[in-house]
């Protein structure tokens, strides 16, 4: 078995103690629904907490709230696309959303297409946090980037 070399090792803690300029920190992603929303949170980019399902008629009013305790700046909203890829009308109403966040906060979309139907939860009452989950780890999965270490 071949060993690592102690320089190798310093290397790595080197790279992962370096501020990552491609990580985003403190995002919350939003599955927009016409009754309900489902929220979650990453403090680091790297984690994912499904917060809460709210009224989507007091989504302003939560976000703002949130934002004080979490101190977001990002927002992913997912869009449920349709197989070929073109919007529908809850896609508009996301997109209107988005625009009213974007003086405030930078605002992304994500194709968050059957992020509930993956959601297993006995609790019909929490697939839209669980939701609002798997939209922001489906983003966190795309914006990730191995670093590649050489020996030296």
């Amino acid at each position: 078995m071949k060993k690592i070399s102690t320089q190798i090792i310093k290397n790595l803690i080197l790279e992962n103690e370096r501020p990552s300029h491609q990580s985003e920190k403190n995002l919350l992603a939003i599955d927009y629904g016409i009754k309900h929303c489902g929220l979650a949170f990453s403090p680091d980019g790297i984690c994912v907490i499904p917060l809460q399902v709210i009224d989507t008629e007091s989504l302003a009013e939560i976000i703002q709230d949130l934002t004080g305790a979490k101190k977001f700046q990002t927002i992913i909203f997912g869009l449920p696309l349709l197989p070929d890829g073109s919007e529908n009308k809850l896609c508009q109403e996301i997109r209107k959303q988005g625009q009213i966040l974007k003086k405030n906060y930078t605002v992304k979309y994500i194709n968050e297409r059957f992020s509930t139907k993956k959601t297993i939860s006995s609790d019909n009452n929490r697939k839209d946090d669980l939701a609002a989950m798997n939209i922001l780890e489906f983003y966190l999965a795309q914006k990730e980037k191995k670093p590649t270490i050489s020996p030296r």
